[in-house]
């Protein structure tokens, strides 16, 4: 997405993984899914007068999801 000027970032924290949750943590055993989803969540562009590139965005995103 940053070759296409799309800005990206990581967004997502597992509560067991912070510092908080592992020190309050109960969870038993390993959380493959929560650690494996972890790695893939972004928080996409949103900005006020994101109208007039939102087209681009939807269709890079759209390219990006289907390689």
């Amino acid at each position: 997405m940053n070759s296409k000027g799309i800005n990206c970032v990581f967004h997502y924290l597992p509560l067991h993984s912070s510092p908080y949750g592992q020190k309050v943590s109960r969870t038993h055993g390993d959380l493959d899914v929560t650690e494996k989803l972890a790695q893939r969540i972004v928080r996409l562009p949103l900005w006020v007068g994101l109208e007039k590139e939102q087209e681009m965005l939807i269709n890079e995103i759209t390219k990006f999801l289907n390689t």
